[in-house]
């Protein structure tokens, strides 16, 4: 744990898969009040279940709690003991570990594959993005470009919309964190009037309707 130049001086900071957080602690969780919280925290986003990181801490030395259980454990991530972007991040690792049929309980080899590392680097970029952090060149934008008119071709014609809509979710609640408050109207309102999301809000109203008609 650390403090942060940029924070009140009061303000303790984790940090977990490189980035600095404000640290959320609350006193009756073992694993948040665990000498080795930080560990715990940075295995989440190195894709280890829930069993496998309390295993990890069998020899070592124990917070006045105790060490926390593989049941735990999931409740710091459940009842967001965890900053919010951590947060997101483990729940695309376990999305697609459910996905893949490992277990995020028990599992004992990694729960993320190819696709959950993809993941990984979009919503990070995407964070980097958002926050100023980076500014795309002619070459990304007219990779992303391509990208979105093949999303909009797809869009009603076998994309799982319920996927994207998920995906669209966990980018706005990373966002928040980067986005000033006096902005996210604004921000909200672009994304809304996107012709990408428009198509899929309007296939999935016509698939609401088309049931409904049933």
């Amino acid at each position: 744990m650390t403090m942060h130049p940029n924070h009140p001086a009061s303000m303790v900071m984790t940090r977990i898969g490189g980035q600095d957080y404000p640290l959320r602690s609350v006193s009756s969780c073992k694993t948040c009040q665990s000498p080795h919280r930080m560990e715990i925290e940075n295995q989440l986003l190195q894709a280890r279940s829930y069993t496998a990181i309390a295993k990890s801490l069998e020899g070592l030395d124990a917070g006045h709690l105790g060490h926390p259980s593989p049941e735990g454990i999931s409740d710091h991530v459940k009842r967001g003991h965890i900053p919010l972007p951590v947060s997101a991040k483990r729940r695309l690792i376990e999305r697609r570990a459910r996905d893949i049929g490992r277990s995020i309980e028990e599992s004992e080899e990694s729960l993320a594959d190819h696709v959950t590392l993809a993941q990984m680097v979009v919503t990070r970029g995407y964070e980097r993005l958002v926050s100023g952090e980076i500014e795309p060149n002619l070459t990304e934008a007219l990779a992303a470009g391509k990208f979105l008119h093949e999303v909009e071709k797809s869009v009603g014609g076998g994309v799982d919309e319920s996927a994207w809509r998920d995906t669209l979710m966990v980018y706005l609640e990373v966002s928040r964190q980067f986005i000033p408050q006096d902005k996210w109207a604004e921000f909200s309102r672009s994304v809304g009037s996107h012709p990408v999301i428009k198509a899929m809000v309007e296939a999935q109203q016509q698939k609401a309707l088309g049931v409904e008609e049933e």
